[in-house]
C-alpha cells in the first residue's frame, strides 16, 4: 500500500484577516505532494468538514484512512514569519519529524517548497515526479495568488470572483511566469466565458511546458478536454483527456486519476456507449473511496445515479444516489455543483410527475447558479424549467426560459445545448402560430454543428 497523509489546515495564530496565508500554503503543499506520486493525499475539503464536525487529528485520520498527519501553525508579525510542522505517525503513534522557522515574509514561497520536501523526507518515500525547483515566485505575486485563491474557493457570491480576478491579474503583472496563478486565473471563467478560459489555459499551457510542469500541464489538458467536449469536439477531446490520464498514471497522482476517469466517464455517457462510461465511473469511484474525498464523491454519485437511471432503468437507485450527492453539496456547501438537482429534478418531472418538486430543484440550480456566474448551469436550469413549462402547457413562459438557455449555450458555443433549446422553441411558437419565429429559429438550425 502507499503512504497514506492528512495534511490539516495550518492555524493561523495571527490575525484573523490573514488567514488566506495558512489556507493557502496548506492548499499548495497538498498540491505538490500529490504531484510527487506514491502518496495517498486527503483533499483539503474533506480535512475541514471532519474539523467541522469536532474531530480529533486521529480521529480525522481514522476517518480518511489515513496513517500519517501532518499539522503546522503560522503567525506572521510585521514581515516575519514564524511557523511550526509536525509529522505524525498515527498508528505507530510516533512524532516522526518536528520543524520550526521564523523568516521574512519575502521568502514565503520558498518555505512552501521546504515544507513539502520535508514532508517527504519524514516519509521516506520514493519521489517519482521531483518538486518544482527550478523557476522563482515574486513574493508579493505570491501573497496576491494566496489571497485570490481563499477568495475563490470560499466565493458566496459573483463579487467574491470579481476580487479574486483582480488579484490573480495583480499576482501576473507581477509574474507574467506564475504558471498556477495564470491556470487558477483561467479556471475562474470556466462557467461564464469559455474563450477568456481557453486563452489563460493556453498560455498557461506554453509556460508549463517551458518548464515541464507536468501536473500543471495534466491539470490544463483535462479543463480544456471538458470544454472541447461541451463544444462537440471529440477528438480534441479525447486526445486531451487520455493526454491527461497519462500523466496522472506517470506521476503517482491518483486524485487526478479519478477527475479524469470521471470525465472520460461522463463523455462516454453522452453518446450512450455505457459499457465504457461504467467502466470509467466504476473505476474512478474505486479511487476516490480509497482518498476518502467527499468534494469528489458527489460527483461521482452523480455519475453513477445516471448508470442506473439511464442504463440500468433502475429510477428508485438513481435517486437515492442523487440525494445523496445533493447530502454532500449540502453538507459540503459547495454552490458551483448543481447537476444532481438538475437530473433528480428531470426525474420528478418525467417519471414521477411530481410537478412541485421537480420546480423546486429547477429553481434551485438557477439560485446556487446566480450567485456564483455559473453560466453553464444556468443553461440547464433554465432549459428544464422550460420543459417543465412546455409540459403544463404554459408555451410562453416556456419560450422565456428555453430563450435564455438558447442564447447562453450559443454565447458558450456548447452546440448540444443550444440545438436542444433551438428545437423546443420552433415547437413552441409552432403552437403559439408565431410563424415569423418559426422560420427565424428553424434557419438558425443550420448553424448547429453535426452531433
Amino acid at each position: 500500500n502507499i503512504p497514506s497523509v492528512v495534511i490539516l489546515p495550518f492555524e493561523n495564530k495571527g490575525d484573523s484577516k490573514e488567514n488566506f496565508y495558512a489556507y493557502g500554503i496548506s492548499s499548495d503543499i497538498i498540491s505538490d505532494i500529490t504531484g510527487i506520486g506514491q502518496l495517498r493525499v486527503a483533499s483539503l475539503s474533506s480535512v475541514e468538514e471532519l474539523q467541522k464536525e469536532g474531530l480529533k487529528n486521529k480521529e480525522i485520520a481514522e476517518k480518511l484512512s489515513s496513517r500519517y498527519v501532518v499539522s503546522g501553525s503560522l503567525w506572521k508579525i510585521d514581515s516575519i514569519f514564524q511557523l511550526s510542522m509536525e509529522l505524525f505517525d498515527v498508528q505507530k503513534q510516533k512524532l516522526l519529524t518536528s520543524q520550526r522557522w521564523e523568516m521574512n515574509w519575502k521568502d514565503l514561497a520558498y518555505l512552501k517548497r521546504d515544507l513539502s520536501k520535508k514532508i517527504i523526507e519524514g516519509l521516506n518515500i520514493k519521489i517519482i515526479n521531483e518538486l518544482d525547483s527550478k523557476s522563482s515566485i515574486n513574493p508579493i505575486a505570491y501573497e496576491l495568488y494566496l489571497k485570490g485563491k481563499h477568495t475563490f474557493k470560499k466565493r458566496q457570491k459573483i463579487e467574491d470572483i470579481e476580487v479574486a480576478r483582480d488579484l490573480f491579474l495583480k499576482a501576473l503583472e507581477l509574474d507574467s511566469n506564475f504558471i498556477e496563478a495564470r491556470y487558477i486565473f483561467g479556471s475562474t471563467y470556466l462557467d461564464s466565458d469559455i474563450e477568456i478560459a481557453m486563452k489563460h489555459f493556453k498560455l498557461a499551457l506554453n509556460k508549463a511546458n517551458d518548464f515541464d510542469d507536468k501536473k500543471t500541464k495534466m491539470d490544463i489538458n483535462l479543463a480544456m478536454g471538458r470544454i472541447y467536449d461541451a463544444q462537440m469536439e471529440i477528438d480534441q477531446t479525447l486526445k486531451l483527456l487520455r493526454e491527461s490520464y497519462e500523466i496522472s498514471k506517470e506521476i503517482g497522482n491518483k486524485s487526478s486519476m479519478a477527475d479524469v476517469m470521471n470525465e472520460l466517464g461522463r463523455h462516454f455517457w453522452q453518446r450512450r456507449i455505457s459499457d465504457s462510461a461504467r467502466y470509467y465511473f466504476s473505476g474512478a469511484y474505486d479511487i476516490i473511496k480509497e482518498l476518502g474525498d467527499k468534494d469528489k464523491l458527489l460527483r461521482n454519485r452523480n455519475n453513477m445515479a445516471l448508470i442506473h437511471w439511464e442504463f440500468e432503468n433502475d429510477i428508485e437507485k438513481g435517486i437515492s444516489n442523487f440525494e445523496e450527492s445533493i447530502s454532500y453539496i449540502e453538507e459540503l456547501e459547495v454552490k458551483s455543483v448543481t447537476a444532481p438537482y438538475i437530473n433528480l429534478g428531470i426525474i420528478y418531472l418525467n417519471n414521477k410527475r411530481n410537478f412541485k418538486r421537480s420546480k423546486e430543484l429547477f429553481n434551485t440550480v438557477l439560485k446556487n447558479a446566480s450567485s456564483v456566474d455559473n453560466k453553464n448551469d444556468l443553461i440547464f436550469g433554465n432549459y428544464w424549467l422550460g420543459i417543465y413549462n412546455l409540459q403544463l402547457l404554459e408555451h410562453e413562459k416556456a419560450v422565456k426560459y428555453l430563450n435564455e438557455s438558447y442564447k447562453l449555450s450559443t454565447d458558450l458555443g456548447f452546440e448540444r445545448l443550444k440545438s436542444n433549446s433551438l428545437a423546443y422553441l420552433i415547437a413552441c411558437h409552432q403552437y403559439l402560430n408565431n410563424k415569423p419565429n418559426v422560420k427565424s429559429y428553424f434557419d438558425k438550425s443550420y448553424e448547429i454543428k453535426p452531433i
